[in-house]
């Protein structure tokens, strides 16, 4: 499908390219914002420590997202 009306023809292998192209700019912000955010870590343990002292505590008794994240 081409659509011409008002100046240069979209076809659906633009549409395709474009919604591409964010999609992999989406999940390369997030990977690089996780990646960030563990090197803070890594330079702060007191802050690591804490973080993890949060989460086991927000997940104790979450017994399947236990048993999940050990077999990752």
């Amino acid at each position: 499908m081409e659509i011409e009306e008002f100046g240069p023809s979209i076809t659906n292998q633009n549409n395709k390219a474009v919604i591409l192209d964010m999609f992999l700019a989406g999940t390369k912000t997030t990977s690089t914002t996780i990646i960030w955010a563990y090197l803070e870590l890594i330079k702060n343990p007191r802050v690591m420590e804490k973080a993890q002292l949060e989460v086991r505590e927000r997940l104790n008794g979450i017994k399947h997202l236990m048993i999940l994240i050990w077999k990752s």
